[in-house]
């Protein structure tokens, strides 16, 4: 038998991504798992307070167990720059639907408790079987997609295994992360204050490390869009990212410098090395140029 060390669990478990995958799959299973519960009830009339006690209890623990899986994968998502474009893409629409399904276990519950008033339980019994079959619903398309982002696209697992995934596509994805870390690392770090700063050669790479694991199509946080140069000097809902030949007024700056408490970015993890952030500070003091 192999010994559990607790001070390691819980150190493993301070780590987001860690955190996410030891919860994740709690709401999926009780999603599937309320099915058969729920059609028991149904089959009493609803007259079996165990079997409704029951249903008030797995979908209440649904709710908890979906607020801190959305919470750890939010902040696993910000650690997530560096995979392909696609699989950002899979990931962000995880998130988004993700983000709700507390609210969709939440039916249920309610359903079940109102059963208690004699005025309610006209209708109570039709919440509670709505309910579950919505939250199975849900719960089985986030599970899908958030099973697609790891084991489609590596997004997570070791770059070892990452690699190993078979298709071109999966392939590519890997590959672009490796890419974008050594661009980052060789090329970004090593960058002199008498070479030019380019976009596609010395920023971008930074921004797909550190950033676009947000900050990605289609629902990017903040509707601030990092992909591109573009949808960067779009901005987002606050406005501007960037004010070409200003650093300090630029927003983007601001968050990777860490100079604004409330625009602090990446929200875990470290700042970004000084190399770095003078390769940004000097791209947008020189215009924030294209090439």
């Amino acid at each position: 038998m192999i010994p559990v060390d607790l001070a390691e669990v819980l150190e493993s478990l301070a780590d987001p991504r860690m955190r996410h995958a030891a919860v994740v799959h709690l709401p999926v299973a009780a999603g599937v798992l309320g099915l058969p519960l729920v059609t028991a009830w149904l089959l009493t009339r609803g007259r079996s307070s165990a079997l409704r006690g029951c249903i008030v209890v797995l979908y209440g623990s649904t709710v908890l167990a979906a607020l801190v899986a959305a919470d750890s994968g939010d902040a696993a998502r910000a650690l997530a720059g560096g995979a392909g474009v696609e699989a950002l893409a899979v990931v962000a629409e995880h998130a988004a639907w993700a983000r709700w399904v507390w609210a969709t276990a939440l039916v249920p519950v309610l359903g079940a408790l109102a059963w208690r008033s004699s005025r309610c339980r006209r209708w109570s019994r039709l919440v509670v079987g709505a309910g579950a079959l919505a939250c199975a619903a849900h719960t089985g398309l986030v599970g899908h997609l958030g099973g697609t982002a790891v084991y489609a696209h590596g997004v997570g697992m070791p770059r070892a295994l990452a690699g190993d995934l078979d298709g071109p596509a999966n392939r590519a994805a890997a590959a672009g992360g490796s890419l974008a870390a050594h661009a980052a690392t060789s090329s970004v770090d090593q960058s002199t204050a008498e070479t030019p700063v380019t976009f596609p050669r010395d920023v971008r790479p930074i921004l797909e490390t550190s950033c676009t694991g947000c900050h990605a199509p289609p629902a990017p946080a903040s509707g601030l869009d990092l992909t591109s140069l573009d949808a960067l000097l779009r901005g987002g809902r606050r406005g501007p990212a960037v004010v070409p030949g200003d650093a300090e007024d630029s927003r983007l700056w601001r968050a990777a410098a860490w100079t604004d408490d409330e625009l602090r970015m990446p929200p875990e993890g470290d700042r970004l090395t000084e190399a770095r952030l003078d390769t940004l500070r000097r791209w947008i003091e020189d215009g924030a140029p294209a090439e």
